[in-house]
C-alpha cells in the first residue's frame, strides 16, 4: 500500500500523506488529521468493484 511507505497523496495543508477512507468518500491527513471530501470524477469507475459491475454496464 502506498501509504505504508509515505507515497500517498500529500495533504495540501501540512504535506503529510493522506489516507483514503473510500467507504466514507473522505481523505484523512495522517499529520494534521484534517478531513477532505473525496469523490470520483464524472465517469470514473470505482476502484473496488466486482466483475458484475462491468457486465451490468455492457448489457445496458
Amino acid at each position: 500500500m502506498s501509504h505504508d511507505n509515505g507515497l500517498g497523496k500529500r495533504c495540501p495543508d501540512c504535506g503529510e500523506p493522506m489516507v483514503d477512507l473510500r467507504s466514507m468518500n473522505t481523505r484523512l491527513c495522517s499529520g494534521c488529521k484534517t478531513e477532505f471530501d473525496w469523490h470520483l470524477a464524472p465517469g470514473q469507475k470505482p476502484l473496488i468493484a466486482n466483475n458484475r459491475q462491468d457486465r451490468k454496464e455492457h448489457t445496458q
